[in-house]
């Protein structure tokens, strides 16, 4: 008797396991980006959830989501390279958080720009962003963090800042973009490392940072051949902090 209760609770035990495992699988993949076709509405969606992305229509969707959310953090991870044809608008919201890790994928776009930060923090980790117009046009106060990310081969500039908003490069590289690597308008820039470089057409009057009106601070890092100067400051003088490991050069046609 006692030999067949034990294998009785031992039955009991396995099917309550299998039931928690079943359950937190599904519970997970109704809030995960991976493979659904309907997305979860944004009024079922969470602070705590992580998007993980492998095509351009789960992008596009959680994107949308993103923008219906009323949390501050969002979390995003791509695991395949991205080709879109369409901005990718975040909108503004009250000191939201959006971090894409990107696994060393890429980003493609033929519109006009890849992200259009508006009023929220934008965060980059080991992302590549190319063959678009603008790479990422922040504004209205929104910021945008670099790490170890690459904004380049793009028509028009490599990143626009305007309207009070704000740019830190932690590390990545900035490079071979068709205008300025970085236009910067009544706003402020920080280089903490990373590469400017190649940015403007042989010939052209482009610069690796144009300034106007703005704040530029250059921690450490390399700013070199670009079309016309390293650094260039219109309106209002901006200022410059440069440490001895920081390199600005011009290219000499």
């Amino acid at each position: 008797m006692t030999k067949k209760w034990v294998q009785l609770f031992i039955l009991v035990l396995l099917m309550t396991l299998m039931t928690v495992h079943v359950f937190a699988k599904s519970e997970y993949n109704a809030h995960s980006a991976v493979g659904y076709v309907n997305p979860v509405p944004s009024a079922e969606w969470r602070a705590s959830d992580v998007f993980w992305i492998s095509s351009d229509e789960e992008f596009v969707n959680a994107i949308s989501l993103i923008n219906d959310f009323s949390g501050t953090m969002v979390e995003i991870h791509i695991i395949s390279n991205i080709n879109l044809s369409e901005t990718v608008a975040l909108t503004s919201h009250p000191s939201r958080v959006i971090q894409v890790f990107g696994r060393s994928m890429t980003i493609n776009n033929e519109h006009g720009t890849t992200f259009s930060v508006d009023g929220v923090t934008l965060i980059l980790n080991d992302v590549t962003i190319s063959g678009t117009g603008t790479g990422v046009h922040v504004q209205n106060g929104g910021t945008l963090e670099l790490h170890n990310s690459t904004i380049a081969n793009n028509a028009h500039r490599g990143i626009a800042l305007t309207n009070n908003s704000t740019a830190i490069m932690h590390s990545g590289v900035i490079r071979d973009n068709g205008r300025d690597g970085i236009l910067i308008q009544n706003s402020t820039f920080t280089m903490h490392d990373g590469l400017i470089k190649g940015n403007g057409l042989a010939g052209s009057t482009f610069h690796g940072i144009y300034a106007r009106d703005s704040a530029v601070t250059i921690n450490r890092g390399t700013i070199e051949g670009n079309a016309r100067h390293g650094i260039q400051f219109t309106g209002t003088p901006g200022q410059v902090a440069a440490n001895f490991n920081n390199w600005i050069w011009r290219r000499f046609n």
